[in-house]
């Protein structure tokens, strides 16, 4: 459970552009481009930020222990600060400074801190946690650390969602959880099981072959928490399958995922789950045939590794499942 403030992105709960961009244009990001203040971020160096942010901080934080007195072993024990979903930051002079020694990640994990240590004492059991995402997704440039009390959340934004981390030209994901290990205690990571580009979704992902080497990565890596983010169930690729898969991987990363997609092909397919499994087995064999790459938003050439020889295989083997439970109503 998190904190009151949000669960991600949550810099316009703490600082509502509404509330005080007119009166504190200051308090947010400048564009270095336009010489203009703009909403999209706030400046993660200016001190009445700083103080707003830790002023809100301890009232949600004291919000929440009167919510959950009669219940404390429920009360929220992590609260996000985390950046706003835009590819944009702060490049006034303070912040470029900051930028120039630590890197975008740095700057960042300069203003956590600062939130986490003003907290340290009074609320010892209390976690902040942040994203490393889009600009702030590599590990600073630096020697900066994040405090004992902040969780780094990693987002997995550029390996191959159909591939598996092991694979010779998918290094990316590994690398970044090498480098953020050493710059944080406690890691997290936000991936996803879905593309989301304008028309991708459906589009054929057949990465649940690799997702046995995906959790083993993390939890070899010392990743405290994996949030899978896997929403519009009848719009994704095999929804139903992979949340099972990385439902059951994430109890335990050593289980059998092979064995596991055969047991959910036979139990949900019924007679045609074999045909059904033949035709994710002949996407997974294309995509490495074919060296597909597909990340979490991908080019509309990503799925080109699926040919029209693939089209028609895959067509009949489908049809051959729906001829096997043709009489069945519940397939």
């Amino acid at each position: 459970r998190f904190g009151s403030g949000g669960a991600c992105h949550t810099f316009d709960n703490y600082l509502p552009p509404a509330k005080h961009f007119k009166a504190h244009p200051e308090w947010y990001s400048l564009d270095k481009n336009t010489g203009r203040r703009t909403p999209a971020q706030v400046c993660l160096t200016h001190p009445g930020v700083r103080a707003e942010f830790k002023r809100q901080l301890r009232a949600n934080i004291e919000k929440d222990r009167m919510r959950w007195a009669k219940a404390p072993d429920e009360m929220p024990k992590v609260y996000d600060i985390s950046q706003n979903d835009r590819q944009t930051y702060c490049e006034c002079p303070a912040c470029a400074a900051v930028l120039a020694q630590k890197g975008c990640s740095g700057l960042m994990l300069d203003f956590v801190n600062d939130l986490a240590d003003s907290i340290r004492t009074d609320y010892p059991d209390v976690k902040l946690m942040t994203f490393a995402y889009l600009w702030t997704v590599e590990p600073p440039k630096d020697g900066t650390r994040a405090a004992d009390n902040v969780i780094v959340r990693f987002c997995n934004t550029k390996s191959n969602l159909a591939g598996s981390v092991r694979d010779a030209d998918n290094p990316w994901l590994l690398g970044m959880l090498k480098g953020w290990g050493a710059h944080a205690k406690h890691l997290a990571v936000w991936d996803y099981s879905i593309t989301y580009s304008k028309g991708s979704k459906g589009f054929p992902v057949p990465g649940e072959f690799g997702l046995g080497d995906l959790f083993r990565a993390y939890r070899d890596a010392g990743v405290v928490s994996v949030f899978m983010e896997h929403e519009d169930q009848h719009k994704s690729d095999m929804w139903e399958l992979k949340y099972r898969l990385e439902t059951k991987l994430m109890d335990d990363p050593d289980a059998d995922a092979d064995r596991i997609i055969a047991d959910f092909m036979d139990e949900y397919y019924g007679s045609a789950g074999k045909k059904v499994l033949a035709y994710r087995r002949h996407l997974w064999e294309a995509r490495i045939a074919r060296k597909g790459f597909v990340r979490w938003i991908p080019n509309s050439n990503a799925f080109d590794f699926v040919t029209e020889d693939d089209l028609v295989a895959c067509g009949k083997l489908l049809d051959e499942a729906q001829a096997l439970v043709a009489d069945d109503e519940t397939r």
